[in-house]
């Protein structure tokens, strides 16, 4: 059975009834018709017509729609997107060259189609919504920009360590000394910052991984540190090494590049935890 909604009154619509045909019969007619499929009051009119009462429709705001759609389309119950900006459907972003969506597809681990394609899009929405952007999915400027330098500590190789200059030899040509572990790295002046939203997720997932500690190694010693890198993934996102014995920032910022790469993915238990 289809039930179609109640009207209560408050906007007076008038249909008007063909004269040639008797107004009484045509009332009669109409009102039962409303308040059958209308489901509404309905009174018979003296000019051959009837009053049908209906009320505006409430619908959702045009920013609750877009954000739920963009949550949607993330595909990832680890990230929330409630807080993401709005999308506009009026606003159509304009995509960079195809030599920049290149690039910006490499640092996101997708293929490099140098096209707005939809696995691209998925990612992008996905990242923008991390980084506090309008999931629009489309690799335009700002955006561009944003995946430069979020991910600028790829370019700048693997993790280097804390560098000394011996005083005893600095006047007949520095030498350097080596210091101990943590290794630390020269972080890039453009890195971006890690977002609010992104330390929430990763906050978790530390703290359900190896209850926040830096140093922590698994059982059978496969994962290792703040966030249980095992080797190859630790590699992957630019590391060398051990992952336990990096600094605790260095481990942060390899932890974002994945998860901007990757969403929760790598963490499917502890991102949602």
């Amino acid at each position: 059975m289809i039930v179609f909604p109640r009207h209560t009154a408050s906007t007076r619509l008038a249909l008007p009834v063909a004269a040639a045909t008797p107004a009484r019969t045509l009332a009669a007619r109409a009102a039962l018709v409303a308040a059958l499929v209308l489901g509404a009051p309905a009174t018979a009119l003296a000019g051959g017509g009837v009053s049908l009462a209906s009320t505006p429709t409430t619908t959702a705001s045009k920013s609750t729609t877009t954000k739920a759609k963009a949550a949607a389309a993330t595909d990832d119950p680890g990230i929330d997107a409630s807080d993401a900006p709005a999308v506009d459907p009026d606003v159509k972003p304009r995509s960079v060259g195809k030599s920049q969506v290149r690039r910006a597809q490499t640092l996101l681990r997708v293929s490099a189609t140098g096209s707005n394609d939809a696995t691209t899009r998925k990612v992008v929405k996905r990242f923008q919504i991390l980084r506090g952007l309008a999931p629009y999915g489309i690799i335009d400027l700002a955006t561009y920009v944003q995946i430069k330098n979020a991910f600028a500590l790829l370019e700048t190789g693997g993790a280097g360590v804390n560098i000394a200059v011996d005083p005893a030899t600095a006047a007949g040509g520095a030498s350097v000394v080596a210091a101990t572990t943590p290794a630390t790295i020269a972080l890039p002046p453009n890195l971006a910052p890690i977002t609010p939203a992104e330390k929430a997720i990763l906050d978790k997932v530390a703290q359900c991984e190896s209850q926040g500690n830096p140093a922590a190694v698994s059982s059978d010693g496969t994962y290792r540190g703040k966030y249980q890198f095992d080797r190859s993934t630790w590699k992957a996102v630019g590391g060398t090494g051990d992952p336990a014995a990096a600094s605790e920032t260095e481990q942060d910022q390899r932890a974002a590049i994945l998860l901007r790469q990757r969403g929760t993915a790598p963490w499917p238990v502890c991102s949602l935890s």
